[in-house]
């Protein structure tokens, strides 16, 4: 009988299962050079699903301890932030007021009151000096005022501080008689026959996300005019017979403004909302409407000649035969309104009815 030596016969079957798992990591590179990040991240994961949990619960602590930190600088850094507004603002007060006070920045010629010609025209190149010097601070303040964003506000979806600071700075240029005016009776009426033309020029002024504290003032025959005033929430504030004219308003909060007579030729209103103002009388010639809410919106009398209202909403705004509307608008929805006789009371009285 012959005898056969099976011991041979398994150590094959090893080296060819041996062999078969060199060719496959052969075949696949990719897992052969891993390297240092991919074997990393295996041990990783092993070592978190080793982990009991209690070790998760400090590496949550851990990973806190940054976004406290972080957190923390933040409002470090919006304190600081606030700070530097109210440094801001308190510089520009002081200087402003040593301009009003010692250098005559306010005085107009008619109340000039000099012995010579000599001292007349000295006292008119100072106060010509003193609004130049005005017009820089006051640049130079907006400017800081925007530059200085809050960090933490904004993170937060809060309204932006500086807004606040920047509808300040134009309550104190207003009454300040600087940057335009009209005086108004004890009728509450706006004499427009005295408005005063603004002292300061400032079409290049930064007053976006600007925001009028309450209760909000009559900036009446204010100047604005080529102020960017984007993102600014203004509503109900009453700006009549105001210039506005180049002014950049976009995205603004105009809602139930008194726009009534004002200057507003050019102006960029892209999507502003003008939902229940008042533009009796206003000129808009050219102005950019593009989705702009309107609705509501008294336009009697207003000129809008010119002006882009391109997907702008025109439901119930108010128009008569004193308003000029564009050629192409779309006055489906709109309110035309007449005057006629009350039947009742035999007084004239305005009738409205939709557009169909």
């Amino acid at each position: 009988m012959a005898i056969i030596d099976i011991d041979p016969l398994f150590d094959d079957d090893d080296d060819d299962q041996r062999n078969d798992q060199e060719a496959e990591h052969a075949a696949s590179p990719s897992e052969a050079k891993k390297g240092f990040i991919g074997g990393s991240w295996d041990w990783f994961c092993a070592g978190i699903r080793k982990e009991s949990s209690f070790s998760w619960l400090k590496f949550t602590a851990s990973a806190a301890v940054p976004i406290s930190v972080t957190f923390l600088t933040l409002q470090q850094m919006d304190a600081a932030s606030n700070q530097q507004r109210h440094e801001i603002m308190s510089t520009y007060l002081e200087e402003m007021k040593d301009l009003l006070v010692d250098k005559g920045l306010r005085l107009s010629d008619s109340n000039e009151v000099s012995s010579t010609d000599a001292e007349a025209k000295a006292k008119a190149e100072q106060r010509a000096e003193a609004k130049r010097m005005a017009e820089a601070i006051t640049l130079n303040a907006a400017s800081q005022l925007y530059e200085n964003q809050p960090w933490l506000s904004k993170l937060l979806g809060q309204p932006n501080p500086n807004g606040e600071h920047k509808g300040k700075l134009i309550k104190f240029l207003y009454q300040a008689d600087l940057i335009g005016g009209c005086p108004v009776n004890q009728k509450l009426e706006v004499d427009k026959a005295k408005c005063k033309p603004a002292e300061l020029k400032l079409s290049t002024i930064k007053l976006n996300e600007m925001i009028m504290e309450r209760p909000v003032i009559r900036l009446i025959g204010i100047d604005l005019s080529g102020a960017d005033l984007s993102n600014s929430k203004l509503s109900e504030l009453n700006l009549d017979a105001a210039n506005l004219q180049r002014a950049t308003l976009t995205k603004s909060d105009l809602s139930k403004m008194v726009l009534t007579d004002a200057k507003m030729q050019g102006a960029d209103l892209t999507k502003v909302n003008l939902t229940e103002a008042l533009l009796i009388r206003t000129d808009l010639q050219g102005a950019n409407l593009r989705e702009a809410k309107l609705i509501g919106a008294n336009l009697k009398g207003a000129n809008l000649a010119g002006a882009d209202l391109s997907r702008a909403n025109l439901t119930r705004a108010k128009y008569n035969y004193k308003t000029v509307l564009p050629k192409d608008v779309d006055t489906t929805g709109m309110l035309w309104c007449t005057m006629g006789k009350d039947k009742t009371s035999n007084r004239l009285r305005e009738y409205c009815q939709e557009v169909n």
